[in-house]
């Protein structure tokens, strides 16, 4: 049954309760039973879901929450037909569970029922849940209602804002690890890349020494180690972070890391980009980077070729696509998918989670025996919003 009228006393409680300070005992027992009743009302009305407290009898006893959107009358008097009351559609569902949950003294669950609203039926489900004894001396059931497409509507919305964010943690995490690899990189040359510069100009400065004819042989091995050391040094900085990528952009360090792929791992990359492309913000720029860095990585490693293409080009949409194509062995898409990136030696899904956190997309045409061809495109902000973002501080403005 609807809550009862507020009485002339409750009406004439204070607009606001004591504050937290206000001693127990400057309250009467009846004035806090009365907030009590008067908060269980609230919380009710506002949260509580559609749901009828019955007899066996199929009385109404009690209503809460929005019941119109399954009964036919707004807030129900007694009457002794629940089900008689329920809207098209429902009834003969209600009925027969109630039934049974008489008879079984056990909660029943209907998932398929429907109710009929503004000409059209829409999926309902709902229980019917015995109440514990209550000393009344008469069975008790609590049928409690749900609308399908309202409930998946919130599972949806709460999916979508955990994606969200998800991808916003994901970006930022993105972010930090780039600066770590810059501050890494800048260590390495800074420190280690200065001591073996200083170890080379003392080396040198013993051509004169008179010992310099019995040590020769030593000190033309240890120069040799330290030039070693020194391009190890500065392969592990272009590694960590490219400078170029943050110099110039994404282009010119997609030119660089041609260079780098055939100098490693033998593989010839073809760069080709159709004319001026627009600048790429960070996180996307590299993300992208490090995307197809591995993607021609796994040319070299699975596709037994020598060569590969990169292209570059604005789609109709303006959004930025880059695509790695070779005329390799070609491989089971699905197949691939379904392994472990470590058995598989692809790593596709893991790219392909990294593309989407930047509001890209990954696709893939190949076919065993005939090459493959992997694209991706992702958004680009305007010159206007990085340049913005820019003066903010938030991204570093360079070409493509």
């Amino acid at each position: 049954m609807p809550p009862d009228k507020p009485s002339d006393t409750e009406q004439a409680l204070p607009a606001e309760p004591p504050g937290p300070t206000a001693c127990a005992g400057t309250v009467s027992t009846a004035r806090q039973a009365q907030w009590a009743r008067l908060s269980q009302q609230m919380i009710l009305a506002s949260f509580a879901p559609a749901a009828v407290l019955t007899n066996q009898a199929f009385e109404i006893l009690h209503c809460s929450g929005p019941t119109e959107n399954y009964l036919e009358l707004p807030r129900p008097g007694p009457t002794k037909d629940l089900p008689g009351v329920a809207r098209e559609g429902l009834g003969s569902r209600l009925r027969s569970a109630l039934q049974q949950a008489i008879a079984s003294r056990a909660t029943v669950l209907v998932e398929d029922a429907r109710v009929k609203r503004r000409n059209s039926f829409h999926p309902v489900r709902f229980s019917v849940v015995p109440a514990p004894d209550s000393g009344a001396g008469q069975p008790l059931f609590l049928v409690v209602f749900e609308d399908v497409v309202l409930a998946e509507d919130k599972v949806e919305q709460r999916v979508r804002k955990r994606t969200a964010q998800l991808r916003t943690l994901i970006a930022e995490l993105t972010l930090t690890g780039e600066r770590e690899r810059r501050t890494l990189a800048r260590d390495l040359h800074d420190d280690l890349g200065q001591v073996l510069a200083i170890v080379k100009i003392k080396l040198t400065s013993l051509e004169g020494c008179e010992r310099r004819g019995a040590l020769k042989t030593s000190l033309k091995q240890i120069e040799e180690l330290v030039d070693q050391a020194n391009r190890s040094v500065r392969s592990m900085m272009q590694q960590l972070s490219p400078p170029i990528l943050q110099a110039l952009g994404l282009v010119a360090a997609l030119e660089w890391l041609a260079e780098e792929m055939e100098r490693l791992y033998g593989l010839a990359v073809r760069l080709d980009c159709d004319g001026a492309l627009p600048a790429v913000e960070e996180p996307a720029r590299t993300t992208i980077f490090r995307a197809i860095r591995e993607l021609l990585i796994n040319v070299a490693k699975h596709a037994n070729t020598n060569a590969a293409q990169v292209l570059c080009h604005l789609t109709d949409d303006g959004r930025f696509s880059v695509s790695v194509i070779d005329q390799g062995e070609g491989f089971d898409y699905h197949e691939a998918l379904t392994k472990p990136a470590k058995d598989s030696g692809f790593g596709l899904i893991g790219i392909a989670e990294r593309i989407e956190f930047i509001g890209g997309e990954m696709s893939v045409d190949t076919m065993q025996g005939y090459g493959t061809t992997i694209s991706i495109t992702f958004p680009v902000k305007s010159g206007n919003e990085l340049a913005k973002e820019g003066r903010n501080g938030d991204t570093d403005i360079v070409g493509g």
